[in-house]
């Protein structure tokens, strides 16, 4: 029997890309606190999560339900579950040997992250919140294909307002970690992310212009505080034009030469990027720990500029730039491994699959 396949839109490979570079840049905090980074950049997650919409719709489209579980929650495991379980040994060596302050060795802890839940690791909310979505997912696609997609939508963009309302009250009662890790805050990109995989093939340039002026609108409603009863709705809505946007712009932008294949690159190994930045963004902050601003205390470190008065400005260009190379180096490492293993499977030896 054939597996359903769909075609590979090379935009959403493009912003993925340009989602985890901007991921990069939101933990070594090289643009401060610019609007390009509060409005564009700083909202790389939220774009993660309606590209996670989008593309799961495409995998479900030719895809029954309930038939597709079995193979939808044995891929999700192989491509999420399986490259973080393999972070662990590193964080626990880390951990273990540079005995960071805030980390408590519990005797469950271990468990709990083999679970998923990324407990005590810094930046590992993320991990948690896709698991969680990814196991929501298939329910989410019966609701729609049971009452359809706008009733969906309005419901969980509803909940993602409500969220947002009470979201010091929520982060009060149930801690940080606990409240970026929960999926009601972020459904409605999930679905919103679903609704785009319906227009896909039609987000041209008058989409994307007017993806861009809505985007703009948000921005200044956010900025102004002219209209504070809508700075709630905007802080929730920013996501779904910026993103509409972005598509546009980065479909005209396939065939550029380097930059493109680079960004296509990125963005189908982002899942292994973003946990090779989040072994090295732990390693830092075990070793050099926070400033004031809870980003790494570069200036405490023997990184080359670091603390330099004719440098000192290159020292969060210089953390991004070894974000991106540890990250590279894990993925690279990955790969290997994985061919090692694939080597052992072949010789005989009696091995899960791990092929996708």
């Amino acid at each position: 029997m054939s597996t359903p396949t769909h075609p590979r839109w090379v935009e959403i490979d493009l912003l993925k890309g340009c989602a985890i570079l901007w991921v990069l840049l939101i933990h070594s905090r090289a643009l401060g606190d610019s609007l390009g980074f509060l409005y564009v950049v700083n909202r790389a997650v939220p774009l993660f999560v309606i590209l996670f919409g989008l593309n799961s719709t495409l995998w479900w489209r030719s895809r029954q339900f309930p038939q597709a579980l079995s193979p939808w929650y044995s891929t999700r495991a192989k491509r999420i579950l399986v490259p973080f379980w393999a972070t662990l040994p590193v964080w626990w060596t880390l951990a273990l040997s540079l005995r960071p302050f805030g980390v408590e060795f519990h005797w469950w802890l271990p468990f709990v992250q083999i679970a998923g839940y990324a407990a005590s690791i810094g930046t590992g909310w993320f991990v948690t919140l896709i698991l969680l979505l990814a196991v929501l997912f298939p329910w989410i696609e019966a609701a729609v294909r049971r009452v359809g997609l706008w009733p969906v939508l309005v419901v969980a963009v509803a909940g993602e307002l409500v969220v947002e309302n009470f979201h010091v009250e929520l982060i009060e009662r149930i801690g940080l970690m606990n409240f970026m890790a929960f999926p009601p805050r972020i459904l409605g990109h999930v679905v919103f992310g679903m609704l785009l995989a319906t227009w896909i093939d039609r987000i041209g340039p008058l989409a994307g212009f007017a993806g861009a002026a809505l985007w703009a609108l948000c921005v200044v409603v956010k900025q102004s505080q002219l209209w504070p009863e809508l700075s709630l709705y905007a802080a929730v809505a920013i996501d779904f034009p910026l993103a509409v946007a972005l598509l546009a712009v980065l479909r005209s932008l396939a065939a550029v030469p380097v930059v493109a294949p680079l960004l296509t690159w990125l963005g189908m190994s982002s899942w292994g990027v973003y946990l090779g930045q989040m072994l090295v963004h732990n390693a830092v902050i075990f070793r050099c720990g926070f400033t004031s601003d809870l980003v790494p205390n570069l200036a405490g470190c023997q990184f080359p500029f670091a603390g330099n008065p004719v440098y000192g400005s290159l020292d969060r260009w210089f953390y991004t730039l070894l974000l991106l190379v540890g990250a590279i180096g894990f993925v690279w490492l990955g790969g290997q491994l994985l061919r090692i293993y694939g080597s052992l499977r072949r010789a005989g030896l009696r091995l899960p699959d791990l092929a996708r």
